[in-house]
């Protein structure tokens, strides 16, 4: 009998040991780790009105429901945080003591950018563990060529943390060596030649102009900068449109490249031969149709005198038909002149020359400022000569 009491005992126990093993596995997690410091050390922890120890301190089994925290130094008033550690981290926790204060850090990236609180320079990132009033502070981080990253917040005892991921304000823009031309302006400035290969340029709306040698003739085009992408710049020749234009309307393809006066006259041309071939058409129809009636009359008089009066009328007729006919032919040939001139001149005369504009993304690294294009997003656009 006794031996049996002592074996019942010894499962008892046993059973309870496994249950609070599984309890700590089902409600602990064993590899959460929590760090704790306080402005000034030695703040005494508590965690659900135990005490742990004092600052510095790292918890490294933490219970997963929620915990009350409790910092209590001397001479300061005591912190109070409800947390819960949601999954197996490592955790960090500053607290300044003095409840006057507030402690905020800054980082961003890139680093080595200004901040402002209140638009009073307090240095460049990373900015740890500042002390600062509880009040509300407007925040700027500025960054040549990246845009103002601006808030507002009140620091806290609990240290804050920003870190923002400042927005790049620049894109970059390539001149072809293939870009015959006299000089080059972004938005009325030349640009020097050793700078036309690659340069950085503001996002927003640029009027780019480029000038031909021994020519008045200026490309120009307004265009979106987009930020962190390559714009490559070069000149290219496509008469097509032009000439499509200048087959459907004599001139319009001079007009569309901007040689507004040898369109006009191209057009003018074409307008004026095409009237008189319409003329003269119309007039070899009129006598050929008389050179006909004439034969009718001829083939059907009734006696001597009348087929000879006829037969003088048919040869009057045809010699008049005869000359409406060169007539006819010679408007003819000029107005084909003209039209095969025209398309002749827009061809081989007429400058066709646009600036093509392609647009790639670019990787930037802001460590080292190095740049690449990435493959994977390319477009082309063609903009004509204005």
């Amino acid at each position: 009998m006794k031996h049996i009491i002592e074996l019942f005992i010894f499962f008892l126990f046993f059973s309870f040991s496994v249950a609070a093993q599984i309890d700590t596995s089902k409600n602990f997690l064993p590899n959460a780790q929590l760090t704790i410091n306080s402005l000034p050390n030695g703040a005494s922890v508590f965690v659900n009105d135990t005490l742990l120890g004092t600052t510095p301190l790292t918890i490294f089994t933490l219970p997963k429901h929620e915990k009350r925290l409790r910092l209590v130094l001397a001479g300061y008033k005591e912190w109070n945080y409800n947390f819960a550690i949601l999954k197996e981290s490592q955790n960090f926790i500053t607290v300044i003591m003095d409840d006057r204060y507030g402690i905020l850090s800054i980082s961003s990236d890139p680093m080595d950018a200004e901040v402002f609180l209140n638009d009073s320079l307090i240095g460049k990132t990373p900015i740890e563990e500042v002390k600062l009033d509880r009040r509300t502070y407007n925040v700027k981080i500025k960054k040549k060529d990246f845009e103002t990253y601006e808030r507002e917040l009140s620091p806290q005892r609990i240290l804050m943390t920003i870190s923002p991921k400042l927005a790049s304000n620049i894109s970059y823009i390539s001149f072809n060596k293939n870009l015959n031309t006299e000089k080059v302006y972004i938005d009325g400035k030349e640009i020097t030649n050793d700078s036309l290969e690659l340069r950085t340029i503001s996002k927003g709306i640029h009027q780019i102009d480029c000038s031909q040698p021994g020519t008045n003739r200026t490309l120009s085009e307004n265009i979106n900068f987009q930020a962190d992408k390559l714009y490559s710049i070069r000149l290219a020749t496509d008469p097509i449109i032009p000439s499509l234009y200048s087959a459907l309307i004599p001139g319009a393809g001079q007009i569309y490249n901007g040689s507004y006066l040898k369109g006009l006259t191209f057009f003018s041309g074409a307008l004026v031969s095409g009237i008189i071939l319409n003329s003269a058409i119309n007039n070899y129809d009129i006598k050929y149709k008389s050179t006909t009636d004439a034969q009718n009359l001829y083939l059907n008089s009734n006696d001597e005198a009348h087929a000879l009066y006829y037969r003088n009328l048919v040869l009057q007729s045809r010699a008049d038909a005869d000359d409406a006919l060169r007539y006819k032919r010679i408007a003819i040939g000029v107005f084909l002149s003209i039209y095969l001139y025209n398309l002749f001149d827009v061809l081989f005369f007429e400058p066709n020359d646009f600036l093509k504009i392609s647009v790639s993304n670019i990787n930037i690294d802001t460590e080292l400022g190095f740049l690449s294009e990435k493959p994977n997003y390319k477009i082309g656009l063609k903009f004509p000569i204005k």
